[in-house]
């Protein structure tokens, strides 16, 4: 017995420029357009806009089987565009043929395999134009309609209840196999509920397959549910093919080659941004363009629609899909929290060096000052030291009497000048320490006092032991107060460089 049927294939088109939707032509595909809150998708970015349909003989069609196996008797084109430039290739045809035959008329307009020409041209070239290509991977979707009434195949009774040998039917048709048997119970197939509910329809979905009977019994709403369906399916190629792209992407990220080893903390740092950039993008598009198409957000046509879209979503490869490209996604964040500690440790690394740079500059500047108070200090010694022994050398030679120098005796001059050699060291030492002290700030004031008092008493002593008056008193003060006032300005070194 001759079977009149539908079949609706949908195929994803290779990414290309795509020029705007235009007007939504559903009516003359399916006799119904999508209404804004009361139709089975809402008005959004996500749902698809059927343009171009386009009729076309029936005889310009070719494919293996076609006129032998089944009879054509319409052939109709559109295509559905979607966010993300997504395109889909729609072609409905409408085939009369025993129950083998509309298998093999699925199969030849399934196959990937197979080349179907409309006219001279090949599928894609003829519906889009020269340029136009249908995407390779296999994620092509299928609907088959049969009728419903009286000589229902599926729909006369529980649709989740079918007898063996119409259970083996459904599988051909979904399996699209006329040579192979099944056993019903090892070949799961998804009977949705709700969309289920009506007593003469049966929907069953099975990996990208669809098959339902009997919607034709209910007029517009048996319309509404085949372009709900329609686009339900249009949505989860979409959400495949950019969940697929998105893989990609996120596997050559991940694959891109690590940070040289010698890579400096900004280089490092503008490398992570781009590549928090890209993730963040990655992440953004798989929301938007396949997350957004997979959870349904966009039904409103009710828990039938909604649960028939569910199915379709859980039937295709889009939950794997998903998970495997959220997983890298997690994946490249992980790297990405590597690389952030890699830059930090960079980064800190070449701030320690900047410092070590910098405490050796200032060491080197505080050696140098130290090495010229030093000097100067012991310069001054020195120079101060010998003033002295000089002084100290007048003073002997000064004649105590008529026969001899003021020691009176030569042992007594050796004493005399060992004796200034060790007060020198005294006082080269005693500067030394001196120039180590600080002057605390209250006694700064009475420092510099004491400074110039040692200045002018050492000056008295001079000049008193210059003019003969009081030789010895003025030698001595002018010695005492000379060593005096080299330490008070050792000591004054300190505060003077703060």
């Amino acid at each position: 017995m001759d079977i009149a049927a539908r079949i609706i294939t949908l195929y994803p088109v290779d990414p290309r420029p795509v020029s705007p939707s235009g007007h939504d032509e559903s009516a003359s595909l399916f006799g119904v357009t999508p209404r804004d809150g009361k139709s089975e998708f809402a008005d959004s970015p996500w749902r698809p806009i059927i343009t171009g349909v386009r009729s076309w003989d029936p005889d310009e069609y070719g494919a293996p089987h076609a006129g032998t196996a089944y009879r054509v008797t319409a052939v109709t084109t559109a295509v559905a565009r979607m966010a993300g430039d997504v395109e889909v290739l729609l072609l409905d045809l409408t085939v009369t043929a025993p129950l083998d035959g509309i298998i093999l008329a699925e199969r030849d307009a399934y196959d990937p395999a197979v080349e179907i020409k409309i006219g001279t041209s090949t599928l894609a070239p003829a519906v889009l134009g020269d340029d136009a290509r249908l995407e390779a991977a296999a994620a092509r979707q299928q609907i088959l309609l049969l009728p419903g009434g009286p000589g229902a195949l599926f729909a006369s009774g529980d649709p989740d209840d079918l007898p063996v040998s119409r259970a083996g039917e459904l599988r051909k048709l979904l399996i699209k196999d006329t040579a192979i048997g099944y056993r019903p119970a090892q070949m799961a197939v998804r009977v949705p509920p709700d969309i289920n509910g009506p007593d003469r329809q049966a929907v069953y979905v099975w990996a990208t397959n669809t098959v339902a009977e009997g919607l034709d019994q209910y007029g517009e709403l048996g319309r509404l549910r085949v372009l709900g369906m329609v686009l339900s399916n249009c949505q989860t190629i979409a959400a495949t093919m950019a969940a697929r792209t998105t893989r990609a992407a996120a596997l050559e990220e991940l694959d891109a080659p690590a940070p040289a080893e010698d890579e400096d903390a900004e280089t490092l740092r503008d490398r992570a941004e781009l590549r928090i950039r890209r993730v963040a993008r990655l992440r953004h598009d798989l929301n938007r363009n396949a997350e957004t198409h997979a959870r349904g957000t966009a039904v409103v046509g009710g828990r039938p629609m909604l649960s028939y879209h569910q199915a379709v979503v859980a039937e295709s490869d889009l939950p794997t899909l998903l998970a495997a490209t959220q997983h890298l996604l997690e994946q490249l964040s992980a790297s990405l929290a590597v690389e952030q500690q890699l830059r930090s440790v960079q980064e800190a690394r070449e701030t320690a060096d900047q410092q070590l740079a910098v405490a050796r500059s200032t060491q080197g500047l505080l050696n140098q000052s130290e090495a010229l108070k030093a000097a100067s200090v012991i310069f001054a010694s020195v120079a101060a030291v010998l003033a002295l022994a000089g002084l100290f050398a007048q003073a002997a030679a000064i004649p105590g009497a008529q026969d001899g120098t003021y020691f009176r005796s030569l042992p007594g001059s050796v004493v005399f000048v060992l004796a200034v050699a060790l007060f020198a060291v005294i006082v080269g030492v005693a500067v030394r320490m001196a120039s180590r002290r600080s002057v605390p700030p209250r006694l700064r004031p009475a420092a510099r006092i004491g400074r110039w008092s040692l200045i002018a008493i050492t000056s008295l002593g001079i000049i008193a032991s210059a003019a003969g008056v009081l030789v010895p008193v003025g030698v001595a003060v002018a010695g005492t107060g000379a060593v005096l006032l080299i330490l008070l300005v050792a000591a004054e070194f300190e505060y003077e460089k703060a």
